[in-house]
């Protein structure tokens, strides 16, 4: 089980996938951002508590995938992800999610259940789905 990141990972910038689920890793190097590449980053099931905001560097990303962590918040440098269609946050302890990922326009996948203390968006919004959220 990986417990931390070494900066070297930054140097992959041509890698495309990156999955780290089931380790314990407790935080993601800033050098994550360099990877403007990777299309899928899933990192579900482990120990982590922030993502950094580097993470909005990742301008290929299509899927982040998060859920199962210790999340109490997400980055707003999310909502510059041009590329994002899934976002998985559930089973965390969110509380509010930033305004910015109103800007992710090509969204298909909003994935937020489970975080009993998430008090932005509005419950109800987010036990609707995605589907019926977005249109």
């Amino acid at each position: 089980e990986i417990t931390a990141l070494i900066p070297d990972i930054g140097k992959l910038t041509l890698l495309k996938k990156l999955w780290l689920h089931k380790n314990r890793l407790l935080q993601l190097p800033p050098v994550i951002g360099n990877l403007v590449c990777c299309k899928d980053l899933r990192i579900s099931h482990n120990q982590l508590e922030t993502l950094p905001a580097e993470i909005g560097q990742m301008t290929s990303l299509r899927q982040l995938k998060a859920p199962f962590n210790k999340l109490s918040t997400v980055p707003a440098e999310v909502g510059n992800l041009p590329a994002l269609i899934e976002l998985s946050l559930s089973n965390n302890c969110l509380q509010k999610l930033p305004m910015d990922l109103g800007n992710l326009s090509r969204i298909e996948a909003l994935l937020l259940d489970n975080n009993d203390e998430l008090t932005s968006p509005l419950r109800c919004v987010v036990q609707r789905g995605t589907q019926q959220t977005i249109r």
